[in-house]
């Protein structure tokens, strides 16, 4: 950064606090500086990780966009912390059908009226090209505690 991107800040310490903080510096081998604007940082910095939502993140929208129309499934997990998959056809959002936009996905299938997901409770996406591996997959989400949403059944 340049010079003229800093601000001079004078802050009064207790002497006892202003040694602490130059012990502590020398020995980190930083300036005063340094140590002061690092600790500022810190102590502003987010207390919590902070991510993108995976229903809303650049890669599910790629997803939906290839697999319009297309059989996919997606795990979701409710804000009560149950793990649900559905599945079933995405439909595109210019279909009357579909509630499909920035907020909600939907799904429709044989044999059940579809599912509407929010997209920020989803927190995975899949699709498959057989039979068999779709099975394969619902055996391991079932196995592994997830539970069958809207879906259709084992063969």
């Amino acid at each position: 950064m340049a010079d003229e991107d800093f601000e001079t800040l004078t802050v009064r310490l207790p002497k006892t606090l202003k040694a602490t903080v130059e012990a502590v510096a020398h020995a980190s081998g930083i300036t005063i500086t340094a140590f002061v604007r690092e600790s500022l940082e810190a102590a502003i910095a987010p207390k919590t990780r902070t991510y993108e939502l995976p229903g809303f993140s650049a890669k599910f929208s790629a997803f939906m966009e290839e697999h319009y129309g297309k059989e996919i499934m997606l795990l979701v997990e409710e804000p009560s912390g149950r793990r649900i998959f559905h599945d079933g056809a995405l439909l595109p959002p210019t279909t009357n059908r579909a509630l499909t936009n920035e907020s909600l996905v939907t799904l429709v299938g044989e044999g059940f009226h579809g599912a509407t997901v929010p997209r920020r409770d989803i927190v995975g996406w899949v699709s498959w090209n057989t039979r068999a591996e779709y099975d394969s997959l619902v055996r391991v989400l079932i196995d592994m505690g997830w539970h069958p949403g809207r879906t259709r059944r084992l063969a």
